[in-house]
């Protein structure tokens, strides 16, 4: 497999086909197959080259498509053992990678290598210096995307947000596009980041309108239900608001 490196004498970047990839239970990191090459300073060793950010996620994807690592797994979840079934996202990787925006190819890589010891691991050894016991802990990946961090995280986010939102009714509401719109979002998706405001602005026209400031969180979606590319913003707004002085809360 090729993996993008940078010679750190000459600081070329290039790419080594490193071979199989595999990661030993008692490894701090994967070794190569096979010798890494820079086209200018010739073979280099591990300690002579960087991993590039690309290299890292070629590194780190080659492993997990390893079957080796499934005896590593703690804990298989579902939606893993889904990636995973038939090398199921490596070949996907591999047929998409030129148009998969990094932070997808990061979050699954993340989600997949969670509690692996891929990932890096903290060391216990007994206080007393005659037991040989010794515990290895993997890291967790702390993604949003992993159903075990991401719950954390999800919940931690629950926990925040009813500190700050003001405790009053609700209403839910949905903000959708035409789709001849959506390929202009996807193959522009800074764009995205203007939705929610574009999204919030009729509410607060119409709150201005009866004379009260709204509350209002969103949560731009750029998938439907059945998984196809559908941009829309979901909204939560205050069932009244703020006084346009401030000073009372109106209905």
């Amino acid at each position: 497999m090729l993996i993008n490196f940078q010679c750190r004498q000459c600081r070329l970047v290039f790419d080594s086909e490193a071979g199989q990839i595999t990661m030993p239970a008692d490894a701090h990191r994967p070794p190569f197959e096979h010798p890494i090459g820079c086209p200018r300073c010739g073979q280099r060793s591990l300690d002579e080259v960087w991993l590039t950010e690309l290299g890292q996620s070629q590194r780190t994807a080659a492993v997990l498509s390893s079957q080796a690592l499934v005896f590593l797994m703690r804990l298989s979840s579902p939606i893993k053992q889904l990636f995973q079934r038939g090398q199921a996202w490596w070949r996907f990787y591999q047929q998409h990678q030129a148009t998969l925006r990094p932070a997808i190819v990061d979050n699954v890589i993340a989600m997949l290598s969670c509690a692996l010891s891929v990932r890096g691991y903290a060391f216990y050894t007994c206080s007393n210096s005659a037991c040989t016991h010794t515990k290895k802990v993997p890291f967790s990946c702390k993604s949003r995307f992993c159903p075990s961090c991401g719950k954390k995280a999800t919940d931690q986010w629950i926990a925040t947000r009813q500190a700050v939102l003001p405790h009053t009714r609700w209403q839910h509401i949905t903000f959708t596009m035409p789709g001849a719109l959506w390929l202009l979002f996807k193959e522009n998706y800074v764009l995205s980041g203007q939705l929610s405001a574009l999204a919030a602005k009729p509410v607060q026209v119409a709150g201005r309108q009866k004379g009260v400031l709204p509350g209002i969180f969103t949560a731009l979606h750029t998938f439907g239900r059945d998984l196809k590319y559908n941009v829309h913003v979901h909204l939560s707004v205050t069932r009244g608001g703020l006084s346009d002085d401030h000073s009372a809360w109106k209905s």
